[in-house]
């Protein structure tokens, strides 16, 4: 049996990839369209009519053939926290729990989907300016998210058939047997009516926080987020409003994303930094920042974090980024007798400018569930991020004071080999310029300027040269695998926000928040600590999904503006990145440099952690800092 499944999970993942790169194609075709449609109407004032009519789709296709691949791939973010607790036996039950629910999540996707599909079909519902059939491409469309459910299933089998092996004892199997129990707990009408009847004496605010606690329980228990946050989300819902009513908002919010051309800036924005990858441009970056300071004492250290918030800028990732400019500057650091403790902590903190420099997968995760603009919380970022670098050239100057030895002074480069590589750095200049640039003037949508950075992008790589099937296929899969990662996350935290919002638990929280204190920026460093201490714990994106529901509505009832709070969350979520004892990327700079010690690691990011509090300070005492850029345009 066992072989016959793992032969059956070679030929889904090889089809899922094929079918995930029909995907990734049409949604670059979506930038291709996008660009003709800029250009139309810039040079002839005749932009293509109804074009979201036609790139809302095409995107939402995209994203489903992405799916199955993500769920062959075990594409998820969860909490391994209990691992060292349960053992191997016991966590290798827990995983096959969690693909259990999973599959379970998805399953009231597509059942959500098919009946908003027949409803829209049978009022023959269609666009407003093409008129097509809206009912018809949701068909489509949910039947390409419908393979995920036979992949997952077959993940799940997977799983329970390795935990199955591992068990011993017949106390084991009698586990096994509870885990199909739970599961059928959740497919099985009667137990959730017996459950319900229970929540349903509750007042909403209080059983919005029972389903917050079962959502904490079922991802401290390795439930995957998406799945944990949606089905608590569904649960709180079909109480509140009733069975029928909460599974109908259930779909019609998961047919909104699906469908929400604004994401669009995601995809396309992971491709525009996996093209200027493929092109070459990250070392570029770090070749010109070193030849403009590397001569200074601490200056390679220094340059580090430079080409760090200028490839983050590409790339709008913190593990990506540490990942790259590791590979590069770490060896550069160690030729040059650098502090291995220094270096690796001027890498990992260089990676967290990744997630807040724009373009930025965290920001426009926030801005969706926030229902804020892309744009403007893009604009934002800006002085805070360049207010990060200062804070950490600054931290890293610091540290060379303190311990001269460890920093040796550098050579500096000939005049004529830094207008060498200024001359090979221009072309991210001008990507970047175009990008951010084009949204602070107005002169492109944030969806348009995704779609010009990815083809620029593109065209930058062919031009160089580096565009093959490989390099074509590893752009493919890094997309098609953080799509599916951030689609599931983003069904499931829609569904727990809308819960949480029609609950009152935001009222519930500033009652007892200012039972403690009437002063609003003593609840705001309140709520700092707690993103501190989950940053040393949690995944970056795990913590936003769970905690923006709840402190949001808070934040924004203190009279506070979401866009400030939105950077003030990212920075904070970011700190937990390089945070002691479970930053990640602490662990990239381990799995670069294997001879390292985390003890070392640890010691390296220190002054940066330093840097980061007082960056959050400075922030919260004072907000003119994020909103003066966007009150400029």
């Amino acid at each position: 049996m066992r072989a016959l499944l793992d032969r059956l999970h070679v030929i889904s993942h090889g089809i899922t990839e094929k079918i995930a790169a029909l995907g990734v194609i049409g949604i670059l075709g979506i930038g291709f369209v996008t660009v003709l449609d800029v250009l139309l109407r810039f040079f002839f004032n005749n932009p293509i009519d109804g074009l979201n009519e036609i790139t809302a789709p095409l995107l939402a296709l995209g994203v489903a053939a992405c799916l199955p691949a993500g769920a062959s791939g075990r594409v998820n973010i969860t909490i391994d926290f209990m691992q060292t607790l349960v053992g191997t036996l016991g966590f290798a039950w827990l995983r096959a729990l969690g693909s259990g629910l999973l599959l379970i999540f998805l399953t009231v996707v597509v059942w959500r989907l098919f009946a908003l599909a027949e409803r829209y079909t049978m009022v023959g519902r269609t666009s407003n300016l093409l008129e097509l059939p809206v009912g018809l491409i949701l068909y489509v469309v949910t039947s390409v998210v419908a393979l995920t459910l036979f992949v997952q299933l077959l993940q799940f089998a997977l799983q329970f058939s390795d935990a199955f092996r591992l068990s011993r004892r017949v106390g084991y199997t009698i586990c096994g047997l509870c885990l199909l129990l739970i599961l059928g707990f959740f497919v099985v009408p009667a137990p959730y009516q017996a459950v319900a009847a229970v929540f349903t004496g509750m007042q909403p605010a209080f059983l919005a926080l029972t389903c917050f606690g079962l959502m904490w329980l079922m991802v401290i228990f390795s439930v995957p987020v998406g799945a944990a946050t949606g089905l608590a989300g569904l649960l709180g819902s079909m109480v509140i409003l009733g069975s029928n009513a909460g599974m109908t908002m259930f779909g019609g919010r998961v047919h909104h994303m699906l469908f929400n051309e604004s994401l669009a800036v995601l995809p396309l924005f992971l491709m525009m930094g996996s093209f200027a990858t493929v092109a070459g441009m990250s070392s570029e970056i770090y070749r010109f920042a070193n030849s403009a300071i590397g001569h200074l004492r601490g200056g390679l250290a220094m340059a580090t974090i430079l080409g760090s918030a200028g490839f983050g800028a590409l790339t709008g990732s913190s593990l990506a980024t540490s990942a790259t400019i590791g590979k590069v500057a770490l060896p550069e650091m160690a030729k040059r007798n650098y502090s291995r403790s220094l270096a690796a902590g001027t890498v990992a903190a260089g990676g967290t400018l990744g997630q807040l420099i724009p373009p930025s997968t965290v920001i426009v995760i926030y801005a969706l569930l926030a229902e804020a603009s892309i744009g403007t919380l893009f604009i934002a970022t800006i002085v805070p991020a360049l207010l990060a670098v200062c804070l950490y050239l600054v931290a890293i100057s610091i540290t060379v004071k303190l311990s001269p030895g460890g920093v040796p002074k550098g050579e500096r480069v000939p005049r004529m080999q830094m207008m060498r590589d200024f001359g090979n750095g221009w072309q991210v200049i001008v990507l970047i310029t175009l990008v951010i640039g084009g949204i602070y003037t107005g002169v492109f949508t944030e969806t348009e300027a995704a779609s010009v950075g990815a083809i620029a992008a593109f065209g930058f790589a062919i031009a160089r040269g580096k565009i093959n099937r490989d390099t074509i296929w590893a752009v493919m899969r890094e997309t098609t695998s953080t799509i599916a990662l951030i689609y599931v996350l983003i069904f499931g935290a829609t569904n727990f926000s809308f819960m949480v919002g029609i609950s009152g638990v935001p009222d519930l929280m500033v009652a007892g928040m200012t039972a403690l204190t009437t002063t609003p920026v003593l609840i705001v460093i309140m709520i700092a600590a707690i993103y501190l201490v989950l940053g040393t714990v949690m995944d970056t994106f795990a913590i936003m999904i769970i905690t923006l529901p709840v402190f949001l509505p808070l934040v924004e009832s203190l009279g506070f503006d979401p866009i400030w709070w939105g950077i003030l969350t990212i920075c904070l979520v970011e700190i937990g990145m390089i945070t002691p004892p479970f930053g990640l990327n602490l662990f990239i700079m381990k799995s670069i440099d294997p001879h390292l010690k985390l003890t070392d690691v640890y010691k390296g990011v220190a002054p940066f952690v330093v840097a980061d509090v007082v960056k959050i300070a400075l922030l919260i005492g004072f907000p003119i800092i994020v909103l003066w850029l966007p009150g400029t345009r």
